[in-house]
Parts: C-alpha cells; sequence; structure tokens
C-alpha cells in the first residue's frame, strides 16, 4: 500500500498530510523529519481507526511517499492538487468522524481537567469551536453567536462545521472560493479542520498531564 502525501513548507516548519488518511499529519524542521514521523505514527494510527471502528478493516501499513510540496507564505496557506479533487463520499464520513472523535476526545479532556488547568483547556476549546466556526465559512455564508457553556459552543460549532461541509457538497455553486485572497475547496478546508482539530487533542493532554 502507498500512501500520498504533500507538503506545505514554511519559514518556521514543514507540514506534512495524508489525504486518504485525514487527521494524519506530521510538523517539522524539514520533509525528511516530517516523513520519519508520519511513518513511524501510520501503523499507530491505522490501528486506532480500526479500534474506534472509524475503519470496518485495516489497511496494509505500506510506505508514505511524497507526492506534492508547496511553499507556504505569511497570507494564505498552499492549496495542493489533492485539494482541488472531488471528495469520495466515504472519505468525506472518514475525515468527520476522525474530527468526531477528536471533539469527544477534548470534552473528555475538559471534564478531566481541575482548577489549575481547567481555565488553559476552556481557552484551548473556544479557539477550537471559534475555528470550527471560520472553516466553515471559507466554504459558505454562516452567521449566529457563541455559546456561553463551553461544551455546547464545541458540539454546536462542530454540528455547524458538518452541516456546511453536506450543504457545500450538495450546492451547486463554485467548486473554489476565495477569501482575502486565499482559495479553499472542500478538500483543503476538511484537511486544515481535521489536523487542526488533533494539534489541540495533543495540546490540551498536555495540559492535563502537566499539572
Amino acid at each position: 500500500m502507498t500512501w500520498l502525501a504533500d507538503v506545505e513548507v514554511w519559514s518556521s516548519e514543514t507540514m506534512l498530510y495524508v489525504p486518504a488518511l485525514p487527521g494524519l499529519f506530521a510538523k517539522g524542521g524539514s520533509v525528511a523529519e516530517c516523513l520519519a514521523i508520519a511513518t513511524a505514527a501510520l501503523d499507530p494510527f491505522l490501528d486506532w481507526l480500526v479500534a474506534d471502528e472509524l475503519l470496518p478493516d485495516r489497511p496494509t501499513t505500506g510506505e508514505i511517499i511524497v507526492r506534492e510540496t508547496v511553499p507556504g507564505t505569511d497570507a494564505t496557506g498552499p492549496l495542493f492538487a489533492s485539494d482541488r479533487l472531488a471528495l469520495d463520499q466515504e472519505l468525506i464520513e472518514l475525515g468527520l468522524a476522525v474530527g468526531r472523535a477528536a471533539v469527544s476526545d477534548l470534552l473528555y479532556l475538559l471534564d478531566e481537567a481541575d482548577g489549575a488547568s481547567r481555565a488553559a483547556v476552556e481557552q484551548n476549546l473556544r479557539h477550537v469551536a471559534e475555528l470550527d466556526r471560520w472553516y466553515a465559512t471559507r466554504l459558505l455564508p454562516g452567521s449566529g453567536h457563541p455559546f456561553p457553556g463551553i461544551e455546547d459552543e464545541v458540539v454546536q460549532s462542530a454540528s455547524f462545521f458538518e452541516e456546511t461541509i453536506d450543504a457545500a457538497v450538495s450546492a451547486s455553486g463554485p467548486d473554489e472560493r476565495i477569501i482575502d485572497g486565499e482559495i479553499w475547496t472542500i478538500g483543503k478546508v476538511m484537511r486544515r479542520r481535521t489536523v487542526h482539530l488533533r494539534e489541540h487533542v495533543a495540546d490540551v493532554l498536555a495540559l492535563t498531564q502537566e499539572r
């Protein structure tokens, strides 16, 4: 099995994504470092997908091969060729399922946070909810106000994101939208949002463990 990866290179870091495995990513100082990190994470990630019933059968581990490398700029994030591809429903559902698992983990960690770490955890979750709504509005206009309760806000923002993805997939409008000079597609929004959630699960887990 060959897993194709896309890499964005910034002045401060490099990010690797595997589009066929939403949420599998690596961050490092170079393409080689990201590839090594992602390769080490591949087996555990596939095991997790099956253990959490996000995939019915475990794929062959195989290897990760870099397909496209694009530089990032301070103003806009890269758009890969894979971001422009129409996503099949199974891949969309997998990405949304990985996102749901991350949201569930975040809410569990919030519930487990003690007084010393809870404020920092809540701040992280507010940011997650805000970005969920922001990512959604890269595809379709939306409105609404944050919920005062953090749990409600996280859940409602995630629901808003999923509803927007469903609407964007069904819409007959353009496949690409340009907002503030940056091109957005369903694939790019799904990629960025899923990784963002998983990054914050790691961040919040670290916050709760360091106390």
